[in-house]
């Protein structure tokens, strides 16, 4: 839904102790972008192609930080496909589309550590996803 935030909360320290860069933290939170009215028929087996625009890491680009976050970055997947950041990502649907039909992409994210020593840091990172098929 426009405008969804996924939070983690927060972490202390101690949490991270023995954690390594790309370790997971907390939780992975599971949301699906929902797809309404669509334009036309697609079988699940069709290319469907999802955007997801937002601030690189500078340590990994394969995550989603903002250029403030020392220390923090955010993985998306959906099924065993990542969703890198400012990329055409093609993924399968589980189901058809049906045209006039609603359709769900699960995504993952997950809440990773990108380097380690850092004291504090904070994490506030947009994603506006796209998505598109044929």
């Amino acid at each position: 839904a426009a405008g969804s935030v996924v939070d983690w909360g927060v972490f202390t320290a101690d949490q991270t102790t023995g954690k390594n860069p790309k370790d997971q933290l907390g939780v992975t939170k599971n949301f699906d972008l929902v797809l309404s009215n669509c334009s036309k028929a697609a079988a699940k087996d069709a290319a469907i192609f999802v955007r997801a625009d937002g601030d690189a890491s500078t340590r990994y680009s394969e995550f989603f930080a903002n250029a403030a976050a020392n220390a923090l970055a955010v993985q998306l997947t959906s099924g065993a496909t990542p969703i890198l950041p400012n990329t055409d990502n093609e993924l399968k649907l589980a189901n058809d589309i049906a045209a006039n039909g609603t359709a769900a992409i699960p995504v993952a994210a997950k809440l990773v550590l990108t380097q380690i020593g850092v004291q504090t840091d904070t994490l506030n990172v947009p994603v506006t996803f796209t998505v598109s098929y044929n």
